[in-house]
This record gives structure tokens, C-alpha cells and sequence, in this order.
């Protein structure tokens, strides 16, 4: 046993043999059988994290997706068509006259205004299908009794007149319809021997304070009369007046509250009006018919590239030979300066001598310049009619500033443009860069 290994063998007994456990069967069932359930439990949580893990990422990705189909290039261009006959071309003031402008605005950001983009929402608005369905069916909303008649003979201006003079009228020229609602003692501008009905929603004689009924009874009243109309659009920012009418028997005493038509929460630039008398019985009311059809999320340009699109705008206008173009004004609801000459002005040049020839030179008269600092702006639905002949309410910026003319003078007004961002908005050739009315 010379070897050392030799001499460890002798030394184990066992060291020559196999070593086999005393229940082999078992063991390998024992480890068999927890493996697999320590394999299946850290599978399982496995599984529960990796599912985990692509639920948000889908939900992430969903989220992407639907951002860019909301404001991707995919979206149409907004073809902004020419007004129809009878139609408003010129900008709207949102409840101010439009009016003429003969300065030239220059236009400033104040330090509130954003310059950051974002997104809002155009509306299709539908009018209803069959214009004489509706006005016989506001007809009797109104309780106004008769039949619908065609007033033009092309179906753009449908009538509906009672007995007593009460008298119903629909009128969709395109863009979008409106309806018009005058009482028999409206009319004839005359108090009448009776009252005139009563219009579901208004309750005669009641709920008058004093001279009219109080502004609850009549917003009560306008409430329960749209809810019948079922159009769909809400109505806001109430603005009550009253007044002493003159009528052939003595003097009456009426009150009126103008609403704003809201959609989605938005103001629109669309409005409605109702009268009644001191005994609570209309007298006349209008406002559109449209309910909201498709809806599009478009990208906005910021408040501050928005007053940029203003000097653009102002800039396109005047650009005629002498600077003195009068074009329909953007909005401006202060009180506009004079015109500024529009006769050339001749200014001698150097010449020879007292008596020698003398030349002159022609220096065109411009508008006079008046700087405008922006420095609130609300966003605002304005109505416009694509090009294909439809009705959208398409998001505005309206401007409130201070204007200050060259002379010193200084008012405040209201200027608006397109918030959407102009690489979707097209204006058709002659086509009025303003809101369209109907």
C-alpha cells in the first residue's frame, strides 16, 4: 500500500461501493413535487407582472393613439366657404354691431397671454331635415294654429299665422336656421281687445313684481319653453332689460332677456332672445335650430401666435396702393377714431434757387396706426360655413385691450381670430377671414 489512495480506501469501508439511499422513491418524489410548485407560483407571479407590465404600456399606447388622431395630420382642412346670400361677411363682435375700421391696429401680447398650443373640439351643426315638419312643429310649441307656408316659394322661409295674428317663421338659408316667434299684439303694434294665448312654458299674469315679471319667472319660463324645443344646446349668461313701448291705446311695458347659446360648456356666437309684457304673455322670441352633429379635436395655435395672425390679418387688409383700404373691421367694439386722409401729400424738394425749378415728391397717405396691448382672451365658439355648404362651430380666441391712437386716446374693445392652428384652416378665394353670422 504504497499509494495514497490505496491506503484512504482501506481506510473507508465503503469507499469501493456506489452510495444508493435507503428509499430513493421517496426523495425523488419529494423533489420532484416542490420543485414544480415553487416553478408554478414564480410563474404565475411572473405572469402577473409581465401582464402588468403591457396593460399600462397599452394603455399608454392607446392614450398616444388617440392624441394624434385627435390633432394628427389627418385631420381635414378646415375650407372655409363664401357667405350666403343675406349672410353677415364681416367679423363678429359676440353681441356688438360690426363695425367699419379705418385705422390700422398694430397689436401687442400682453404678459398674461399663453404661448403654449392646445386642443379643442369643432362642432357640426345639423339643421333639421324638413323645414316645413318644423315649423309646424314649433308652431304648435308656440300654440300657434295653422299651416306651414312656403313665404319665398323656394323653401328657405316657411310661415305659419292663426286666426288672432300670432305668427310662427322658419327660415334656413344655409349655415343655420333660425326661428322667429311674433304675438298678434306684437304685430299690429296695438294693444288687442284680449291678451294673447299663453305659450306653454310661460304662465300669464304670474310672477310679476312690479312693471314685469321678476327675472326668475321669466328664466323659469324660457327654461321650460327650450325643453320642449329640444334642440340640445344650452342657453347662458342671461342679460335682462326693460322698456316702456308706445302702442295706439296707451303704453306698455315689456322686458327682454338675451341669452347665450352654449355648447359643451363654450360660449357660441349664436344667441336667443324672448319678450314678454307686464303680464308675463310673449310677445316675440328667436334663436337657431341646429342640433350638434360630428365633432372634431383640432390643435390651436397659442393666445400669443394668435394676436401674430391678428397683425397678419391687419396687414393683408391695408394693402392697398395708399395704405388706405377701409375692409371690414376684426371685432373692435371700442369707439372708432376718424378716417385718416386719404389725399396724397406733395413735398417740395431742394431746388435751384427761389426761382429755379422745383420737384416734389408724392408721399401716400397711410391709415392712422393705433396700437392695441391684448391682455385677455377667452376661447369662444364662432359659426363659419365650410366650403361644401356646411355649418361648424369652430374654436375663437376673443381679445379684450386697450387701444391707444396717436393722439393719446385711449378705449378698450374686443378683437377675434381662428384659434385653430392655421395649417388646418383654409379661406376660400373672397372669403371673408371673419366670422359668418347667420
Amino acid at each position: 500500500m504504497s499509494n495514497i489512495e490505496d491506503r484512504l480506501r482501506a481506510a473507508d469501508p465503503v469507499a469501493g461501493r456506489m452510495y444508493e439511499h435507503p428509499d430513493l422513491d421517496a426523495m425523488v418524489s419529494r423533489i420532484t413535487s416542490t420543485s414544480a410548485v415553487r416553478l408554478n407560483d414564480q410563474w404565475r407571479l411572473f405572469k402577473v407582472k409581465m401582464a402588468s407590465a403591457v396593460a399600462v404600456t397599452s394603455v399608454v399606447m392607446v392614450g398616444a393613439v388617440a392624441a394624434l388622431q385627435g390633432a394628427g395630420p389627418s385631420l381635414p382642412i378646415l375650407q372655409l366657404g363664401l357667405a350666403k346670400s343675406g349672410a353677415a361677411t364681416s367679423p363678429s363682435n359676440f353681441g356688438s354691431s360690426a363695425m367699419m375700421i379705418y385705422e390700422k391696429f398694430v397689436f401687442t401680447a400682453g404678459a398674461g397671454l399663453s404661448g403654449v398650443p392646445s386642443l379643442a373640439t369643432t362642432y357640426q351643426l345639423q339643421a333639421p331635415q324638413d323645414s316645413s315638419s318644423e315649423a309646424a312643429r314649433l308652431a304648435s310649441i308656440f300654440t300657434v294654429n295653422g299651416t306651414p307656408l312656403d313665404a319665398n316659394g323656394d323653401g328657405t322661409d316657411w310661415s305659419v299665422t292663426d286666426a288672432a295674428g300670432n305668427n310662427l317663421d322658419y327660415q334656413f338659408y344655409g349655415g343655420v336656421a333660425n326661428w322667429y316667434y311674433t304675438s298678434a299684439s306684437e304685430n299690429s303694434s296695438s294693444v288687442a281687445s284680449g291678451p294673447p294665448p299663453s305659450t306653454p312654458g310661460f304662465t300669464a299674469g304670474a310672477g310679476a313684481s312690479g312693471p314685469v315679471p321678476s327675472h326668475s319667472t321669466l328664466d323659469s319660463d324660457v327654461s321650460a319653453l327650450m325643453k320642449r324645443m329640444d334642440y340640445g344646446y344650452a342657453l347662458a349668461n342671461p342679460s335682462f332689460s326693460s322698456e316702456a313701448v308706445s302702442s295706439g291705446s296707451g303704453t306698455l311695458s315689456e322686458e327682454t332677456v338675451s341669452y347665450d347659446v352654449v355648447v359643451d360648456g363654450v360660449t357660441t356666437d349664436q344667441s336667443a332672445q324672448f319678450t314678454v309684457d307686464s303680464s308675463n304673455n310673449l310677445m316675440d322670441a328667436s334663436g337657431p335650430a341646429f342640433t350638434v352633429g360630428s365633432s372634431a379635436n383640432y390643435p390651436l395655435q397659442s393666445p400669443v401666435d394668435g394676436v401674430a395672425a391678428l397683425n397678419t390679418e391687419q396687414q393683408d387688409r391695408f394693402s392697398g396702393a395708399n395704405g388706405t383700404t377701409v375692409a371690414p373691421g376684426s371685432g373692435a367694439t371700442g369707439t372708432a377714431q376718424p378716417p385718416g386722409s386719404t389725399s396724397p401729400t406733395t413735398v417740395p424738394s431742394s431746388g435751384e434757387g427761389s426761382s429755379g425749378p422745383t420737384t416734389t415728391t408724392t408721399v401716400p397717405a397711410g391709415p392712422p396706426i393705433v396700437n392695441v396691448v391684448l391682455d385677455g382672451v377667452t376661447l369662444t365658439l364662432g359659426t363659419y360655413q365650410l366650403h361644401g355648404g356646411t355649418a361648424w362651430l369652430i374654436p375663437v380666441y376673443q381679445y379684450t385691450g386697450t387701444a391707444t391712437s396717436a393722439d393719446g386716446n385711449s378705449y378698450t374693445g374686443a378683437w377675434s381670430t381662428i384659434a385653430v392652428e392655421p395649417s388646418y384652416v383654409q379661406l376660400a378665394s373672397r372669403a371673408s377671414p371673419g366670422i359668418i353670422n347667420y
